[in-house]
């Protein structure tokens, strides 16, 4: 509120600043080293006459030459006269610490030096040093102490009114801050189509870039300045949002390229995430100051814009307009990164470049590309959901004709064709009574062979019948008490008078998510199967187990029977199978089928372990359901 208020009154009295702001651009001279101190705690070399001959010239109070790894300089140069109220100096930044003199008075610091003249880094803010009304003609003195690559002023030097120098700050800034605020609003809008696109690239990659964009556009706004005077927290901000760029730009464009050099991007983006990480690491552990991983991180950068170039641009041909457009955009941007780097490393004289508009239409034109990649993957799966829905729709009909075809063929083989074969065990059963003295011993011999199979005949049209109606006529699949329906398959099937000698060893089994009809019909078949196939030198032994794991329960049932050949697993399962080792044993062959389709249709799988002579183990895996209420 003061801000605006300041301006206020400075856009009300256009004329109260008698004079328009100056460039302190002329008269400037430097000497390398540091002053002594003298007893009234005032630099000797502030004072008039002191030393005058070893100062020389200078252009600009930046660099000197001959530096030979020096880290101290002075700066001086006169200031002009003028009709000036509120009068101040304003400068871009300064590498890194300083004293300012005038008078033989100390009038500004930034940064501390210690007694060696040295201090250590804190930030890179702009500078406003008050002067006093009657500073014209006078000598102004900066004390500097650098160890980075630059060392003294950098950027502009001007004398203005406070009030315009606050209104050039906010001036400067207010393209800044929109480009800011555009930047977040654009990583906004990135991170929502990367929650509801099931790709989640190249969004991700575009919101970090434009989440870094706008970090850059706010830390290094000098606006920022006068909302929290905290210069060294915003060039660490600063800084982590600069380094994490490259990554990526590296991860974005890797889906662009081939595979040749997407393994390339892949590193580079993972070298500067690295790389901006343990930077900012070993600056707050204070290992390292911030300042000094520039020059490291801008060689870095070099390197692999270059290389990102050249990844890009190999497709440039094959890219569609759009991405072209995206390509032209990142040479732009990336020449605009490189004269920025060289001018911040004095290659080239000092500049403003529009970095953060360059960054915001980059970013833009990555959301633009973005969004109309959204749209058309939306697009398709509209199209792709119609068209599987009205398969779905197809299929459901064909099912539905399936399941009625399958319910008349169930219907005609219970009656149609289990008639005929009844008419034929009944009349052989007629033929035997009535002409059982004309019969011999081979004619009461084909009588019986006609009667079992027949008997055999109809037993195989019900194993065929129950196999189908596994899946047309199966219940609803909820929590069953296993162990309860094992004990009811047990008393089905009679075991206790038929097998009274066998020993069945059954452990608590779980709840399991099943229909209870087929469960019990699953373990009649194999426990059924196991006593049918026992050993005739032993007492039949039967374990039941249950292991879960992950919703998982694996059920074995095993016997100490005859066993199966390896090579008579898989035959096993297949309808009206009859293994070569099963003992001349009776049994339609589609007992255990039924029990794969059983095991099949409650989403698990079946399988044998066993050997001949050594006793055979059916393991199946069922869901695990919740406890029936």
């Amino acid at each position: 509120m003061g801000v605006v208020i300041l301006l206020l009154l400075a856009g009300a009295n256009g004329g109260w600043a008698r004079d328009s702001p100056r460039d302190l651009d002329t008269g400037w001279e430097y000497r390398w080293g540091d002053s002594p101190i003298g007893a009234d705690g005032v630099p000797l070399w502030t004072r008039p006459g002191v030393g005058d001959d070893a100062w020389q010239p200078i252009d600009f109070p930046s660099n000197p030459p001959d530096r030979d790894g020096r880290r101290n300089v002075w700066y001086r140069a006169p200031l002009p006269e003028g009709d000036w109220r509120d009068p101040v100096i304003y400068i871009y930044s300064v590498d890194l610490i300083t004293e300012v003199y005038l008078d033989g008075h100390k009038i500004y610091d930034f940064g501390e030096f210690d007694d060696k003249g040295e201090g250590v880094f804190v930030g890179w803010p702009w500078h406003m040093i008050e002067l006093p009304k009657n500073f014209g003609d006078k000598t102004i003195y900066f004390r500097i102490f650098s160890n980075y690559m630059d060392i003294g002023l950098w950027g502009e030097i001007k004398l203005m009114e406070r009030l315009d120098l606050i209104k050039y700050v906010l001036g400067t800034s207010q393209s800044r801050f929109v480009i800011t605020a555009l930047s977040f609003l654009i990583a906004v809008m990135a991170l929502m189509l990367a929650v509801l696109s099931r790709e989640r690239s190249p969004y991700l990659p575009i919101s970090v870039f434009t989440i870094a964009t706008g970090t850059m556009g706010l830390a290094g706004t000098q606006g920022t300045q006068l909302l929290v005077n905290a210069p060294l927290m915003w060039d660490y901000i600063d800084a982590a949002a600069y380094y994490v760029l490259p990554a990526a730009m590296a991860f974005l464009f890797r889906d662009w390229c081939g595979p040749r050099w997407a393994r390339t991007l892949t590193w580079i983006g993972l070298l500067h995430a690295l790389y901006a990480a343990g930077a900012m690491s070993c600056s707050l552990l204070g290992l390292v100051t911030l300042s000094d991983t520039y020059p490291v991180f801008d060689g870095l950068l070099t390197i692999s814009l270059i290389l990102m170039f050249r990844a890009t641009f190999t497709h440039f041909r094959d890219a569609d307009p759009k991405r072209r457009a995206v390509l032209v955009a990142f040479a732009v941007f990336s020449l605009f990164l490189m004269v920025d780097m060289a001018v911040a490393h004095s290659l080239l004289p000092w500049t403003t470049l529009p970095m953060p508009w360059g960054l915001f239409i980059f970013s833009l034109m990555l959301i633009v590309l973005a969004v109309r990649h959204f749209v058309r993957t939306q697009d398709a799966l509209r199209d792709l959901n119609a068209t599987l829905e009205q398969k779905v729709q197809d299929r459901t009909r064909d099912l539905e004709r399936s399941n009625a075809d399958l319910r008349q063929f169930a219907s005609v083989v219970s009656h149609d064709l289990q008639e005929p074969l009844r008419m034929i065990s009944g009349y052989m059963g007629l033929i035997e009574r009535r002409y059982a003295d004309r019969l011999d011993d081979d004619g009461r011999t084909f009588i019986y062979h006609a009667v079992d199979g027949a008997k055999r005949m109809s037993g195989m049209i019900q194993g065929v019948l129950e196999y189908s109606r596994v899946q047309s006529q199966g219940g609803e699949l909820r929590g069953v008490n296993a162990d309860a329906l094992l004990r009811e398959a047990l008393d089905d099937l009679n075991v206790a008078s038929a097998f009274p000698e066998a020993a069945i060893d059954i452990v608590d089994l779980p709840t399991l998510r099943a229909d209870a009809v087929q469960l019990r019909s699953l373990f009649q078949n194999l426990i059924s199967n196991a006593l049918k196939y026992s050993h005739p030198d032993r007492t039949p032994r039967i374990a039941v187990r249950a292991t879960v794991a992950d919703g998982w329960a694996t059920l074995s049932i095993t016997d100490n029977g005859i066993g199966i050949a390896p090579t008579q697993h898989e035959r096993a399962f297949r309808m009206f199978a009859r293994l070569q080792d099963g003992g001349g044993r009776d049994g339609t062959g589609i007992g255990l089928a039924i029990c794969k389709r059983i095991v099949e249709r409650h989403g698990g799988r079946i399988w044998i372990d066993s050997k001949p002579g050594q006793g055979s183990t059916f393991s199946f895996t069922l869901p695990v359901g919740k406890n029936p209420s």
